[in-house]
């Protein structure tokens, strides 16, 4: 969650952003190359200055990333075509349909719901274009305003696919997007002929500055706002783009009086030697304040507080890292989760540490409430998350009223027998360190020690039964995912239990058994199409919360 100083920096590299795309339509129409050549030549230039300016790139090549990259693409492509073929102003009104597209599907996808100021907001900023464009559009080429408007429902579908992206790298796909549009660009460029010195110049700022720069901020920025507001907070820049062409190259943006003025005066006024009338100095100040209305309900409203929104907490096993959990995480989030992946040193911090200290701080520092009054509270474990999970809760005095569902992936909540078998190997204690052979089945083990389910949150288990090492699976002597067996998952009190055809190691990276957890959480009950029933080695208590008479404030 950003801090609302993070979203004061967002905000003003959004601004700053917006101030280097504004001189995108004058640079566009200055170069004497063809549309797509353009935009092929400023993708390579962004892509290098972007590859030579970020550390640590990582391309997962994820669904998210990929989508970013074809949506900024189409966005600068089509973007450059419509530039081209009629007017700045038409373009940026058309493209700037941009916040309507992302208040739409924002939702849907990223379960950012936009507020009644977000759609202020958006009908302030399309009156200020609106003004300007005052008449109607220019009369342009009915191709480039197509593509105009290609370009705005593209980079609303940029905007949503970066965002997805909010807790890793958004820049990969902007890199990926700037190469993809040199590759569709550069036979044109092959076949566009020589640019003048001047022609390169203009088209390496449109590069390095124009795209280069202002996405480095902006890919920056936009992990601290909200899709709605990434779109809306740059609302500065369709205002500037026109007034650039204006000053500088003479596009009227309405074309029907600039026509009248003409014919009054008899003659024509050389482009770059244009002179604004009066009445265009009193739009540029109505846009003024028109920018400023549009930006300011957006740029001072802090990210939405989280109070509302149900939290799920992800606990990887022994050995791993949050990144095991991350496809847990991921899909968590777009349920419309506030999901906190947390990592551990699990083979160097026991696990009483572990429970008391660790377990605790985590829970403060992400300002997780346990009150009744506290949103929903969740956990989602595997392996030994699980037993970190039930050592936390075993020193509660009373169970945190705010604690609604829990899951848990392959726990060894009755120990696991491979650990009896192995457990004093020097191999088995050096990849496992201090808490791996205190998961046996003796009685006096960890797991052993912290009895039945307490009653309260509902509880789901999910196991497998398809090893992936045959000699790991007989030593483990029934039935299992190759490190735990199915029945040593059980715990007195559990509300379901469902056994998939997975390995210990990969069944939290499996698409089903995710889908498996979503309905859990929401339902209080496993989809039953691969299930193994509730046996005597548990004793399932009470239906899950979504089947009882709700006391009063439950």
């Amino acid at each position: 969650m950003s801090t609302p100083a993070q979203h004061r920096q967002a905000v003003g590299l959004l601004v700053f952003a917006a101030l280097l795309w504004s001189v995108g339509g004058l640079l566009i129409k200055y170069i004497e190359w063809p549309p797509l050549a353009i935009a092929g030549g400023r993708g390579i230039f962004a892509a290098i200055f972007l590859i030579t300016t970020n550390r640590n790139l990582k391309f997962t090549w994820s669904r998210p990333q990929l989508l970013g990259a074809f949506f900024y693409a189409g966005c600068t492509v089509s973007f450059c075509v419509a530039t081209k073929l009629t007017t700045a102003a038409n373009v940026i009104l058309l493209q700037y349909g941009a916040p309507v597209w992302v208040a739409l599907f924002g939702s849907l996808f990223l379960r950012e719901r936009a507020t009644r100021v977000d759609w202020i907001t958006i009908v302030v900023a399309l009156g200020g274009m609106g003004l300007f464009l005052a008449g109607g559009l220019a009369a342009g080429n009915v191709l480039g305003d197509t593509f105009g408007v290609l370009s705005g429902v593209f980079f609303a579908g940029m905007i949503i696919a970066l965002r997805a992206q909010k807790d890793g790298s958004p820049v990969e796909s902007i890199i990926l997007g700037n190469l993809l549009a040199f590759v569709i660009g550069l036979p044109f460029m092959v076949s566009g002929g020589n640019l003048s010195g001047s022609g390169w110049g203009a088209l390496i700022i449109l590069g390095i500055v124009q795209l280069g720069v202002s996405y480095h901020f902006y890919s920056r920025a936009i992990r601290h706002v909200t899709a709605l507001q990434a779109v809306l907070i740059p609302v500065i820049e369709p205002l500037l783009n026109p007034i650039w062409v204006l000053l500088l190259m003479g596009e009227r943006p309405h074309p029907v009086s600039n026509r009248r003025r003409r014919d009054r005066a008899g003659h024509h006024h050389h482009p770059l030697h244009y002179q604004p009338a009066r009445c265009d100095h009193m739009k540029l100040l109505f846009l003024l304040l028109f920018s400023i209305a549009a930006i300011a309900p957006s740029a001072t409203a802090a990210p939405p507080p989280p109070d509302k929104q149900p939290v799920a907490v992800v606990l990887h096993g022994l050995g791993l890292g949050k990144w095991a959990m991350k496809r847990v995480a991921g899909t968590l989030e777009k349920e419309g989760y506030r999901t906190i992946n947390l990592s551990y040193d699990s083979l160097h911090v026991p696990l009483e540490e572990l429970v008391k200290t660790w377990l605790p701080e985590q829970l403060k520092a992400h300002n997780i409430g346990l009150e009744e009054s506290s949103p929903p509270l969740n956990f989602v474990t595997h392996s030994m998350g699980g037993i970190v999970l039930r050592g936390w809760l075993a020193a509660q005095p009373i169970m945190p009223p705010s604690l609604h569902r829990v899951v848990m992936f392959a726990p060894p909540n009755q120990g696991s027998a491979l650990v009896d078998r192995i457990g004093t190997w020097k191999a088995f204690k050096i990849s496992t360190g201090v808490n791996g052979g205190r998961l046996s089945t003796a009685a006096d083990s960890y797991p052993r020690q912290l009895g039945p389910w307490p009653d309260g949150p509902d509880l789901g288990i999910i196991t497998g039964d398809r090893p992936i090492n045959p000699l790991l699976a007989h030593w483990t002597g029934g039935p299992g995912d190759g490190k735990v067996r199915v029945s040593e998952t059980k715990i007195d009190g559990m509300i379901d239990h469902i056994v998939m055809p997975y390995s210990h190691t990969w069944i939290q990276y499996r698409r089903k058994p995710i889908a498996q957890v979503i309905a859990f959480l929401r339902d209080g009950k496993f989809t039953h199409c691969i299930a193994e029933e509730v046996d005597a080695v548990a004793t399932p208590r009470s239906p899950p919360r979504s089947a009882r008479p709700r006391s009063e404030g439950e």
